[in-house]
């Protein structure tokens, strides 16, 4: 294990001196979505709106998350094996 750097704790002082203490939306918050936004145009010259930006905490969820998206209740699910 080691100490995380100097700037992480302090950003994690102002997070919870200004409440951000609590899960967000599974999207992600609006001011987030809105910098992604501003640097994949910055950076790839892409323009997308907020509203077409997801974030996931991981591949797992990304890919569960689009297959509740795509699929509807009573819907047949088959998936292969693992890589």
């Amino acid at each position: 294990d080691f100490a995380p750097p100097q700037a992480v704790l302090d950003a994690t002082d102002d997070a919870i001196a200004q409440g951000h203490t609590t899960y967000t939306a599974v999207s992600g918050t609006a001011g987030l979505r809105d910098e992604i936004c501003a640097h994949l145009q910055t950076r790839k010259g892409t323009t997308y709106a907020p509203d077409e930006i997801l974030l996931a905490n991981g591949a797992k969820q990304a890919v569960y998350q689009g297959v509740l998206a795509a699929c509807s209740p009573g819907d047949e699910v088959s998936s292969g094996p693992a890589c």
